[in-house]
């Protein structure tokens, strides 16, 4: 199994596991994934926050990996020794695959998966609970997926993200001018057209979905919360 070389989306960061072939990844799964942890994927495909959504699930758990890491690096310069954060990891060696905590990233990618929430804001969460909470030692992934409390605390927190502002996809793929009518831009699509449903004054949640972020289409936004608002969000760019 060798690295592609090809940069990666604009969305995302390099990380290791980026770039391989869906029969790399497939291969990787059967190795070292058991079939009883592999069948709830297809599911988890329709629950993932939605730039991940294309991802393989041995590449969401490499992508959940790389935001770990880095957690774990804000973590350590936070609590310790911040000449110390930049060379701390989660587990030796690059690939998560060939550690000892494998099925602990996958439990835990899985976990968040059914939650929706983005892994880096996610992990970003857990540490602070960790630190607000008294923890010493830097949590493992099993410890975070186990702890109840935690995870309704990271919850209760991109609950209240997601109130005060819609969340944005990064990915290019859901630019309303790379819309092709796959499920995971028609789900995108209805979240965002909800979304701003629910505001107070919704003119500048659409101002934004349409003309800033450019992530919505304008012709949806005129079925569904009509011509009017469009126009009224229109407005807001002169």
């Amino acid at each position: 199994m060798s690295q592609a070389t090809d940069p990666a989306p604009s969305w995302h960061p390099p990380f290791f596991g980026d770039g391989l072939t869906r029969d790399d990844y497939e291969t990787i799964a059967i190795q070292h994934i058991p079939r009883k942890l592999r069948e709830s994927e297809p599911e988890l495909f329709t629950l993932r926050w939605f730039d991940a959504r294309e991802f393989h699930p041995v590449k969401a758990t490499y992508w959940l990996a790389e935001c770990y890491n880095q957690a774990v690096r804000d973590h350590v310069a936070t609590i310790r020794d911040r000449t110390r954060a930049p060379f701390s990891r989660a587990f030796r060696g690059d690939d998560v695959f060939e550690s000892r905590e494998r099925l602990s990233f996958w439990r835990l990618r899985q976990l968040i998966d059914r939650l929706g929430i983005r892994y880096e804001f996610f992990m970003r969460y857990a540490m602070n609970w960790c630190r607000e909470n008294g923890w010493i030692h830097t949590p493992r992934p099993g410890h975070i997926a186990a702890n109840e409390d935690l995870v309704a605390d990271v919850v209760l927190r991109w609950e209240e993200v997601c109130s005060q502002s819609i969340q944005f996809c990064k990915n290019p793929r859901f630019l309303a001018c790379n819309y092709r009518g796959d499920p995971d831009q028609v789900a995108y699509e209805r979240y965002l057209l909800c979304e701003i449903a629910k505001k107070q004054h919704p003119r500048f949640s659409l101002n934004a979905a349409l003309f800033i972020e450019k992530v919505l289409r304008e012709g949806a936004a005129e079925a569904a919360l009509g011509a009017g608002l469009v126009e009224q969000a229109r407005e807001l760019c002169i």
